[in-house]
């Protein structure tokens, strides 16, 4: 299950492929004004249109009051609201995900400077992730960043889940990447690194790509731009 055979790995790469053109749909849909529920709706239809089977997903909207992301509500869009989502969509049985944050309007210093905090931390995963490592070490890097720029407590279970999970038959597989759990990464795994978490600056912020580990390294699935969005 956790290593990926030449046609597992095609049929991720569809449904990589297709949450890219979800993000951009939901970027391009985003409005001040919309509820969640409607946009999620109208992305939904768009993947289902589009070929997923199924999507799971997750969204938030505010600012410094956002802690985690849910299931959509009828709350509606406003100026300078950061919108989370996590996009899952499932092609031929197998999903892949991505994670961005979209700002309405102009993103405030403290939403730049928050983000630049993700970024960093998921290019520390992605630069780190290869065969052999401790999977643990991948949580361990990206928490690092966080420790680095004095929010470490917030890397605990009480603002966190996870650091990034599998990816294959379902839409969260073990190994989930965290400091406490003890598992070797190998060639042809399908991970997502996601230093998705809630900061003091911006509120609860989210960044990630599916990762194909590689014989040395590890590439992106994902091709959307890495980016902190506005509309």
């Amino acid at each position: 299950r956790r290593v990926k055979t030449a046609e597992e790995l095609a049929c991720i790469r569809k449904a990589a492929e297709l949450a890219d053109r979800g993000y951009q749909f939901f970027a391009q849909t985003a409005k001040p004004g919309m509820a969640e529920y409607e946009l999620v709706a109208e992305t939904e239809a768009f993947l289902k249109a589009n070929g997923a089977e199924d999507n799971f997903r997750l969204i938030a909207s505010g600012g410094t009051e956002v802690t985690g992301m849910k299931p959509p509500t009828n709350r509606k869009f406003r100026e300078g609201d950061s919108i989370t989502s996590e996009l899952t969509p499932q092609v031929n049985g197998y999903w892949a995900q991505i994670c961005r944050t979209l700002v309405i309007g102009e993103p405030s210093p403290a939403q730049r400077e928050s983000f630049a905090i993700f970024s960093e931390a998921q290019k520390a995963a992605e630069d780190f992730l290869r065969p052999g490592v401790n999977i643990a070490d991948v949580a361990r890097v990206q928490n690092d960043v966080f420790r680095k720029y004095g929010y470490g407590e917030y890397t605990g279970p009480k603002y966190t889940r996870v650091r990034g999970h599998g990816l294959g038959l379902h839409c969260d597989e073990n190994p989930w990447i965290l400091e406490d759990v003890n598992y070797t990464v190998k060639e042809d795994m399908v991970l997502i690194a996601h230093p998705n978490t809630y900061l003091p600056l911006s509120g609860y912020m989210v960044f990630g790509d599916s990762l194909l580990v590689t014989a040395n390294s590890c590439v992106p699935l994902n091709h959307t731009e890495r980016k902190l969005f506005q509309k």
